[in-house]
């Protein structure tokens, strides 16, 4: 008789795939698309995924669902109280929508150490896939808080609450390997840098492009929400080696081959 053993438990996740106009396509102002992904090589004595290319990302944290970030995103959306400051965040992604998936919409109250989410669900994963790729590449997604012109445009619905292309928040290269040095250690220290920082997490820019559930009889089991955002041009990196062995920006253009040809693995 077959006997079946029961699915593991998965453990939520979030992911962000970064598409990043090449230069000289910005130079030659070309209409055909030609991107660079980032791919980050995980190590080979990783737990999972060794050796595999990968998208920025990780785990979620109860941090990234906290309630404190409803007061951080108001101060850029111009709003007030908790209820509205919810309502303008739900109108940047499809949990509002038939299409929502389960990760976005499921109760947690089987869950026995799950916190309830201060923020809409698909925030928290956005807000996730962020942090870990500030962690990661040092690039912070992110709007300033004194951006009017961009909190004009979400207020009178002329971007539908959400934006085309992703905004990076320059910092200094000492700024950069502090905060992601601290993020690193705390996941809620990236509330904190925000804070700091004035600015808050680019969430209008990220849109969901598929989520992945890693099959039952995986060792590791993950519910991820895979997110898609694009750059007007390629951002300087500082990149956490000890977590990674090697980061590619990999052309659109030339991925079909390297994948296919088994240079480059990617892991999900």
């Amino acid at each position: 008789m077959i006997q079946f053993l029961p699915a593991r438990r998965w453990r939520e996740a979030a992911s962000l795939i970064i598409a990043a106009r090449n230069a000289e396509s910005v130079s030659n102002g070309l209409n055909s698309a030609d991107y660079s992904v980032l791919l980050m090589q995980r190590g080979n004595t990783a737990s999972f995924a060794k050796s595999h290319h990968v998208f920025p990302g990780g785990l979620l944290d109860a941090s990234d669902s906290q309630g404190s970030w409803v007061n951080n995103f108001s101060r850029i959306l111009g709003t007030m109280g908790a209820a509205s400051t919810v309502e303008k965040l739900k109108s940047t992604g499809c949990s509002n929508e038939n299409r929502a998936p389960p990760t976005f919409v499921r109760s947690r109250s089987d869950q026995k150490d799950a916190e309830p989410f201060g923020v809409p669900a698909e925030i928290a994963f956005k807000i996730c896939s962020l942090r870990e790729t500030f962690e990661e590449s040092g690039i912070l997604l992110a709007r300033r808080v004194d951006d009017a012109d961009f909190r004009n445009r979400i207020s009178d619905g002329r971007s539908n609450a959400r934006a085309n292309t992703a905004s990076v928040v320059e910092l200094s290269d000492a700024d950069r390997q502090y905060w992601a040095k601290e993020v690193r250690a705390d996941a809620s220290k990236f509330l904190t840098m925000c804070q700091e920082l004035g600015c808050a997490p680019d969430v209008w820019s990220i849109h969901l492009w598929s989520t992945w559930l890693t099959p039952s009889n995986a060792p590791k089991r993950f519910d991820t929400p895979f997110f898609l955002t694009v750059l007007p041009s390629v951002p300087e990196l500082l990149v956490n080696d000890a977590e990674h062995q090697d980061v590619t920006w990999l052309r659109a253009s030339d991925a079909e081959t390297r994948i296919g040809g088994g240079d480059v693995k990617v892991g999900t």
